[in-house]
């Protein structure tokens, strides 16, 4: 009798991030490989998926929920009851793909831990000071709690993340599996691609307090004003803080440099060929991330990358990108910048660079990575 395993996808919803989402794109792949592997394992997958799922599975059983989930009441009832229930008379595994796992399961689970971002802004005051807010984040930390210590496994996409859950939690080392994100070299590798007079930098991000934009704003004004850098900055991520964007647009508007930055129409259905072809480097200023997915995905693409010297980001992508001081001054960052975005012999030995460090990163490996968990889990 092959074993169970169920895989709650219920409350992820496409698209929802910079590049189409770190969690579903994650969530994604995952089960596109599984969905070719049925018949290579003794286990059965079950995916529970909502009403915008729509990925193309042949092999997986699949159970649509008909609720809208992104309604806190019914995905409250959903994660806390209706899915253990499901789970306990299904006798499998649960895999949930996000930390917001039920608070009483009777049987096994995998849970994923993509970031400790919860406690990340707890620590820089980044939490709104409405009562919901506060409430949101009370809740999440308590549920993070149950679900590192209710889980079998934890999976998490990086070793920084795995350090950060050690500091937080108490918690077995042994317990906290890295399994890394990955992503697919574009075959065709972008070299139909006519080069523009104008550099064209793009920001790849969710509109979060974290990603730097605002940050990246400043330095950008400082390159086209102080050293008359002929570029133009593209924005591309979906809105989830709308506060923070609307902030974040009235600093564009009142900036020196603001005919040269645009925001990018975000489009759920892009693929990355779509996101990426039109950019000369890729720019990732964040201050917390848990892998940093557009690294690989702009280097599979041959685009080269620009970020911010945080742990996940030289884990990732080691010395393949060129990295920015996050306590530099924003004029000393600009002339770096500019220095660079001119330099086109540094450019390709960039992109020659981060081609060979996107190709260590491979959803098949990720898959079987994953499999194995199931397997000792399962036990």
């Amino acid at each position: 009798m092959k074993k169970k395993v169920i895989i709650d996808v219920a409350t992820i919803y496409p698209g929802q991030g910079g590049a189409g989402g770190g969690i579903w794109s994650y969530a994604k792949n995952l089960l596109l490989q599984l969905d070719q592997r049925t018949n290579d394992t003794d286990m059965e997958f079950i995916c529970l998926v909502n009403s915008q799922f729509s990925l193309p599975l042949k092999n997986l059983r699949k159970k649509e929920l008909p609720y809208n989930f992104q309604n806190f009441i019914i995905r409250f009832f959903y994660t806390h009851f209706y899915l253990p229930f499901y789970v306990f008379t299904k006798k499998g595994i649960l895999h949930k793909l996000y930390f917001e796992s039920p608070i009483f399961l009777s049987s096994s689970m995998v849970v994923t831990i993509h970031d400790c971002m919860s406690n990340y802004y707890q620590e820089k005051n980044y939490i709104g000071p409405s009562i919901g807010q506060k409430l949101k984040f009370i809740y999440f930390n308590f549920i993070n709690r149950r679900a590192v210590k209710q889980s079998s496994f934890i999976c998490t996409p990086s070793k920084f993340v795995k350090d950060e859950i050690l500091r937080y939690y108490s918690v077995s080392p042994d317990k906290i599996i890295v399994t890394p994100l990955a992503t697919e070299i574009n075959k065709e590798l972008l070299q139909g691609k006519k080069k523009c007079r104008k550099i064209k930098l793009y920001c790849i991000a969710a509109f979060h307090k974290h990603k730097g934009y605002w940050r990246l704003v400043e330095i950008f004004e400082k390159m086209v004003t102080a050293y008359r850098t002929d570029a133009d900055l593209y924005l591309r991520g979906h809105v989830n803080d709308e506060q923070y964007f609307n902030q974040l647009i009235s600093k564009i508007e009142s900036s020196a440099a603001k005919n040269s930055i645009h925001i990018v129409e975000y489009r759920r259905q892009s693929s990355l060929q779509d996101i990426y072809f039109d950019a000369d480097w890729v720019i990732l200023l964040s201050e917390y991330e848990g892998f940093g997915l557009p690294v690989i995905e702009a280097q599979a693409n041959r685009v080269p990358v620009i970020c911010s010297n945080i742990p996940t980001f030289t884990e990732v992508a080691g010395d393949t990108v060129f990295y920015i001081n996050e306590n530099e001054d924003a004029l000393a960052s600009a002339e770096k910048l500019h220095a660079l975005l001119n330099d086109e012999h540094r450019r390709n030995e960039m992109i020659e660079k981060g081609l060979k460090n996107a190709a260590r990163y491979d959803w098949k490996r990720f898959t079987k990575q994953i499999i194995d968990i199931y397997k000792m889990a399962s036990v």
